[in-house]
């Protein structure tokens, strides 16, 4: 039995026939029926709506029984957008800018995350508080005063060489690498020194105490 597959797309057209194969279905693309789709209206407002609207379209062209499908990107924290509309023309420039951004960093982080782990383990924890008691002495200053003084001179050490790995990774800099790397390290170091003062240091800290203190009751 003969379907024509409602796509221009060739990659949704080997996954369709993938799964219909296995179900006796001949797939056929628009191109092997020898008719052109154009460009279909898709003005449903759901995926649901937009498959049906190219399925029909389809079948009135063809006389084929159609199959379709309509997806997007919908992502929670923008409320489900940009969904739909996510491969429209028409689609909004901010929500593209968006989901293009919370994917790079997504991917940047799970390559970032073992680097910081491995700095901060071989290194970067053990300088930063010899520098920081050059500053603050242990059982003399309050501890809040030892605690900021750790946490700046952790972000002084690990934001250029962070920014240095994101530089070498991800910024493709060529011979402006020196120049990519100190713009890099001054817009990274605001949000990494809130990010160490207020977040991570606490939780860290936080979640340190719990471990110990289990330990010690056991």
């Amino acid at each position: 039995m003969k379907f024509i597959i409602a796509t221009n797309n060739a990659k949704k057209l080997v996954e369709l026939e993938r799964i219909l194969s296995p179900l006796g279905i001949d797939a056929v693309s628009p191109k092997d029926a020898g008719v052109n789709l154009g460009d279909v209206d898709e003005n449903g407002s759901t995926f649901k709506e937009n498959s049906f609207i190219k399925a029909e379209a389809a079948c009135r062209k063809t006389g084929l029984p159609a199959i379709a499908d309509d997806s997007g990107i919908c992502v929670d924290f923008l409320g489900g957008g940009p969904g739909i509309r996510y491969t429209e023309e028409d689609d909004p420039k901010p929500f593209g800018e968006i989901v293009r951004a919370i994917l790079a960093a997504v991917k940047e982080m799970l390559i970032m995350w073992p680097i910081a782990m491995a700095l901060e383990l071989l290194f970067v924890g053990k300088l930063a508080q010899k520098l920081a008691f050059r500053f603050v002495t242990p059982g003399k200053d309050p501890m809040i005063m030892i605690i900021l003084a750790i946490s700046s001179m952790s972000v002084c050490l690990m934001c250029p060489l962070m920014s240095m790995a994101a530089t070498i990774l991800f910024k493709d800099a060529g011979n402006e690498f020196v120049a990519v790397w100190i713009q890099t390290t001054a817009l990274n170091f605001p949000m990494a020194l809130f990010w160490q003062i207020f977040f991570a240091g606490p939780l860290v800290r936080n979640v340190f105490g719990f471990v110990m203190k289990r330990i010690k009751q056991k």
